[in-house]
């Protein structure tokens, strides 16, 4: 208790009948199977998943709230792809961009025939793959300073884009560096992609998240973006936030 450990063992999961009957009672709840002898929480059990994929996790993954199968969560590169271009087709949709992972954007038509980008585990957890069809016009782009913590953040919205920047605020970013709504087609979108693209290429590693990075990337990130919407260098945009 001095080292601030806990007192209770059943709490901590370090009871093994108690620890064994929240991972069962966890695995009936989402419909997988045990197919294995249960030896500890840390050791491997096998399993079958509510689709069907036979899959290895450790039981205290489960008991801390993680998926079982690396299928179902888009990481086995072939199984994910193959169940993307499936659905993809069973929605009408056609791929027509080089398919990565499951994380990264790959080109589409919709049945409405709308060019889109969707990420593919996106796809795979059941959303749709077009902005349009979903009412998501992402036509506005900003760049906003945490002075404090010297970070820099970039990203789109649709529409009023004071909500995002108010929730941006609140965390610290409240500085507006650069501000553009009303972007047609996909000139949004398109930007965030590609300035994210350039900063990899250049080593820039997010310090969380996708689109947060260090302070020192902002003359960076500014040029990129002043360049591609070929904009005179605008002051900062104060933007009201309440």
């Amino acid at each position: 208790m001095l080292a601030g450990q806990g007192i209770c063992r059943i709490c901590a999961d370090r009871d093994p009948a108690t620890t064994e009957a929240r991972f069962r009672q966890i695995a009936a709840r989402h419909g997988w199977t045990i197919a294995g002898t249960y030896v500890n929480n840390r050791t491997p059990i096998e399993m079958t998943c509510a689709a069907g994929h036979a899959c290895m996790p450790t039981p205290n993954k489960v008991l801390v709230g993680r998926g079982i199968c690396s299928i179902c969560a888009g990481l086995n590169s072939d199984e994910a792809e193959l169940r993307f271009r499936t659905l993809s087709g069973q929605r009408g949709w056609t791929v027509i961009g080089r398919y990565v992972n499951a994380v990264t954007p790959v080109d589409m038509v919709c049945d409405s025939g709308h060019a889109c980008a969707p990420r593919p585990n996106g796809v795979l957890q059941g959303h749709g793959a077009c902005r349009l069809c979903a009412g998501k016009t992402w036509d506005a782009f900003y760049v906003v300073r945490n002075p404090a913590a010297d970070a820099v953040k970039f990203g789109i919205t649709s529409g009023d884009p004071r909500p995002r920047l108010s929730n941006h605020a609140r965390v610290g970013y409240r500085e507006v560096i650069r501000l553009h709504t009303g972007l047609p087609d996909t000139v949004a979108p398109d930007l965030e992609r590609d300035l994210l693209a350039v900063l990899r290429d250049a080593g820039e590693v997010p310090i969380v998240g996708r689109e947060y990075f260090q302070g020192h990337t902002l003359a960076a990130v500014l040029a990129f973006v002043d360049d591609r919407l070929a904009i005179p260098r605008p002051r900062a945009e104060q933007v009201p936030l309440w």
